[in-house]
């Protein structure tokens, strides 16, 4: 997946390719090369034959990869998996901010020594 306005490339998480395939990607690829009203029809089945897909994945198979993963345990480790996907400028407002409260809980910890 690619930001049209930044020019970032982006992954395809694990449910981007438990409900799209090869086909579609191509297809998807192909879109600017097709006429404006056969465009607009060709990503309305794309996309209704994903969310189709996704409908399907909870009868075909509950464990499915894109289901598995667990609740992150800290803010550090979901900073990592959503971090492909911001831009520079997000990034380094969470990263900010992640700083800080590692900070406020290092001075939260001096204190409790001091007590």
């Amino acid at each position: 997946m690619e930001n049209k306005k930044t020019g970032t490339r982006y992954p395809y998480t694990d449910l981007d390719l438990a409900v799209t395939n090869r086909d579609f990607l191509l297809m998807k690829a192909c879109l600017p090369l097709i006429p404006p009203t056969e465009r607009h029809i060709l990503a309305i089945y794309i996309k209704f034959q994903e969310f189709y897909a996704t409908l399907n994945l909870r009868n075909l198979n509950n464990n499915h990869k894109a289901f598995r993963k667990n609740i992150p345990a800290d803010l550090s480790e979901l900073i990592n998996i959503i971090g492909d996907y911001l831009d520079e400028e997000q990034l380094n407002s969470i990263n900010g901010f992640q700083e800080m409260m590692e900070m406020i809980q290092l001075m939260n910890e001096l204190n409790d020594f001091d007590e």
